[in-house]
């Protein structure tokens, strides 16, 4: 009898500790759904490219001696601070075209600008600059864009607009605070899903929602807008499960003790706040995470991140441009990774 007892009370006990930690491992984020094994992932891994060609309509004013530029942005560093410009070829005297080599699955943030005197961009119909547009790489593909305006012009011609709803696709809730772009323009989604752009160029425009956490995939499609009409789009996203990831990396032997190393990317999660602020940085260092030292000199952290989100992301004693890492050559770095279906080991270095 007391044999059985006391299998019972290490029963109970057992099952009453197995509750107190699962109520204690309760999160704000989704729990992962895969098991707790790790893969592990160095820089090395190989990434799958598409050919993708942007061809541009530009305004009829455009200088033809002038060259037309797709200039894509890094906004982890600052999005006037590391521009990649690829020069594009005229197929007449208003559309020009390139062809670039892009990661498949990442998003790509850019914006078109011709060079004279010194660097012009384009800018929505109300004059506004285009602080970027976007584009999912799905595979090979071709983009149709259409620049409204130049900063040093005025717009004249009619526009049209796009107006819809985003939900959720498995619970069909709208989606709040969903980052939408079509034709330079930007706007987020209201409480009801809802949003609105205005005052488009007519014609063909990519339209992008882009959930700025990456908590749903990112939605892409064509969108036809006619002059002084409304074109609706209505869509639904799909929710993204959530991993594990440790980042593990090794810091320069000068790196002085104490100093927060932190990891500075293009999430809200990572730092990052969709905002212009002060010398056209957008990450803010207090909204990042640190790192915490390990035995062997490394620093490591993990963060819960959605599965398919695409990152861009640097190790930095600042923020995502001060006191940031530079790569082997002392250029700005940024690294890019397609978060993994698994819980994931990531093993890195700065130089």
């Amino acid at each position: 009898m007391n044999a059985i007892r006391n299998l019972v009370l290490i029963t109970l006990g057992l099952l009453f500790t197995c509750l107190q930690a699962c109520q204690g491992s309760s999160s704000k984020l989704p729990a992962p759904t895969n098991t707790p094994l790790y893969i592990s992932l160095r820089e090395s891994q190989h990434f799958q490219e598409a050919q993708v060609t942007f061809t541009v309509q530009v305004p009829p004013d455009t200088p033809k001696d002038q060259p037309i530029y797709l200039d894509i942005l890094d906004e982890v560093t600052g999005l006037a601070l590391n521009q990649q410009r690829y020069p594009m070829k005229a197929l007449d005297h208003r559309h020009y075209v390139v062809t670039l080599s892009l990661q498949v699955g990442s998003v790509i943030k850019y914006r078109y600008s011709r060079q004279g005197l010194y660097t012009i961009i384009e800018n929505t119909t109300n004059k506004r600059p285009v602080r970027y547009r976007l584009y999912r790489v799905d595979g090979p593909n071709q983009v149709q864009d259409i620049v409204g305006v130049w900063s040093d012009s005025a717009f004249k011609d009619a526009t049209g607009r796009i107006t819809g709803q985003a939900l959720d696709a498995k619970t069909d809730l709208p989606i709040p605070g969903l980052l939408i772009t079509a034709g330079g323009a930007q706007t987020l989604t209201a409480s009801d899903g809802s949003f609105l752009l205005e005052g488009l160029p007519t014609g063909l425009h990519t339209l992008v929602a882009y959930a700025m956490d990456g908590s749903y995939h990112t939605f892409q499609q064509g969108a036809l807008v006619a002059a002084e009409s409304t074109t609706p789009a209505n869509f639904k996203l799909e929710p993204a499960p959530y991993v594990n990831i440790i980042f593990k990396v090794k810091v320069p032997s000068n790196t002085l003790p104490g100093i927060p190393v932190r990891i500075a990317g293009n999430l809200t999660q990572l730092g990052n706040t969709f905002a212009d602020l002060s010398g056209g940085i957008s990450t803010i260092a207090s909204r990042m995470p640190i790192l915490s030292p390990l035995p062997d000199g490394r620093y490591s952290t993990t963060l819960t991140l959605p599965s398919g989100a695409y990152l861009q992301y640097k190790y930095t004693l600042g923020d995502g441009f001060w006191n940031a890492e530079h790569d082997a050559n002392h250029a700005f770095q940024i690294r890019h990774l397609i978060v993994p279906e698994v819980n994931t080991i990531i093993e890195e270095e700065v130089y």
